[in-house]
């Protein structure tokens, strides 16, 4: 997703790619939480051209907080997967345990509660049966 930043004018792609599919679900993820809206609001905007065409445009501090939200999933899917390794087990069995933790909790959230969740594992692997 391209996005156009309010304050410079830059535009700056944002992409959230599933790490076992290869596919990119940004605009899946701004859509379901909520975040397609007014760009004032911290939201991302958008506009649909003359020819069906989208143009996205948000605040820069909207783009920032997005980006290292991607960051943080990508380390947290790679530290997955590594663990997922050590343990010899399935990398969707340590995903879903992650994914139990962070449920309910807010976005800003999700990194921190992942690393609960993958600390408690690195103890004890029989979380996981």
């Amino acid at each position: 997703m391209k996005i156009k930043v309010i304050e410079t004018g830059k535009e700056v792609e944002l992409k959230f790619i599933d790490p076992i599919t290869g596919i990119d679900h940004i605009e899946d993820v701004v859509g379901v939480n909520d975040s397609f809206g007014d760009p004032s609001k911290g939201n991302i905007g958008w506009e649909v051209g003359e020819y069906g065409d989208v143009a996205y445009q948000a605040k820069a501090e909207t783009v920032e907080w997005w980006q290292r939200y991607i960051d943080d999933y990508n380390t947290t899917a790679d530290e997955i997967s590594a663990l997922a390794d050590e343990l010899d087990v399935s990398r969707s069995a340590v995903q879903d345990y992650v994914n139990q933790m962070i449920e309910g909790w807010g976005m800003s959230d999700h990194r921190h509660y992942a690393q609960v969740a993958l600390a408690q594992l690195r103890e004890d692997s029989s979380l996981l049966e």
